[in-house]
């Protein structure tokens, strides 16, 4: 009996040599999903001798569409990140300007000493940390603590969870975000930086940073927080409808588009095919019984199909 082809992982998935694995290993051996979607054209449809082909054929569409969810969502987390740190570099720069004179003066030294020549993601880090552990000995003022709060995330015993590599002090929270956001992003925040310490020979005052932070930020809002996904579903659901075409099958939808446990062949077919391709819940091994909780909508398969029967 040989030994079943289980799914590789999407990171290290190449379209062209999972099929072949798929090839040689046969529907038998194949991961559930992909042995379910096989079992709708086999045995449902009757057309056993066309099966392994379409499934095969339909792992490419479905590998492209997987691939493009997965940067879209990693976009969109890192976007999170971006705004989390513009939204609290402009409201550190609010409260530096109301700040007792002594603990304005005292970020004012952090910045000179921390922001010393090009700034770079490991200064950077250090001044955020700097001004957290400055701001943390003036206890009683209010807006100074408020400051440490954005600084240190909610509530501020979270800040010492782990510490950094870079300057074994605790890895604050707001160096997390800015960590986690894309490196042209960061470049971004570094070269506005840079440009504030070439103009400011004696060094930069703390609002100055935190302000060219905020402003490095808001220039360009992250693109992929406002995009869908719907686009790559329906992309997905043509190439395999082409495909069923292309084998004589006719691609369609539920009938009883009023009973989400009424559930179309073409339409289980695509689910089937593209959770093969995600990393979704590892518990589950079957698709959800109600059709309103599957990845592929019915408006994505009636944009698709409907396009296709304009050509």
């Amino acid at each position: 009996m040989r030994r079943a082809n289980k799914a590789v992982p999407l990171a290290r998935r190449n379209p062209d040599v999972y099929a072949k694995q798929l090839e040689i290993a046969g529907p038998e051996a194949w991961p559930e999903f992909l042995r379910a979607a096989w079992q709708i054209v086999a045995i449902e449809l009757r057309k056993p001798d066309l099966a392994t082909r379409v499934v095969i054929d339909a792992v490419r569409p479905a590998n492209v569409c997987a691939r493009a969810i997965t940067a879209r969502f990693h976009a969109t987390t890192s976007g999170q990140a971006r705004d989390m740190v513009l939204r609290a570099a402009k409201r550190i720069s609010a409260r530096i300007k109301r700040i007792p004179a002594a603990a304005r003066h005292a970020l004012d030294e952090v910045a000179r000493c921390e922001l010393d020549g090009d700034a770079n993601s490991e200064t950077i880090a250090g001044f955020l940390t700097a001004c957290s552990e400055v701001v943390a000995r003036f206890p009683d003022a209010q807006l100074a603590q408020e400051i440490q709060d954005e600084l240190s995330g909610w509530p501020n015993a979270a800040a010492a969870a782990t510490i950094d590599e870079r300057s074994e002090r605790p890895r604050i929270h707001l160096v997390h975000e800015f960590d986690s956001m894309p490196p042209f992003e960061r470049r971004e925040v570094e070269e506005r930086l840079t440009i504030l310490l070439k103009d400011s020979p004696s060094g930069p005052l703390a609002l100055e940073a935190f302000t060219a932070i905020a402003n490095a930020l808001k220039a360009r809002p992250h693109a992929a927080t406002r995009r869908s996904i719907v686009g790559l579903h329906v992309t997905y659901v043509s190439g395999v409808a082409e495909i069923w075409r292309h084998s004589g099958l006719e691609p369609g939808r539920s009938y009883l588009l009023d009973k989400p446990q009424h559930k179309g062949r073409f339409h289980r077919f695509l689910e089937l095919v593209l959770r093969d391709h995600l990393d979704l819940d590892p518990r589950r091994k079957t698709v959800p019984e109600d059709r309103s909780e599957w990845l592929i909508r019915d408006e994505d398969l009636k944009a698709a199909l409907t396009a296709i029967r304009k050509k």
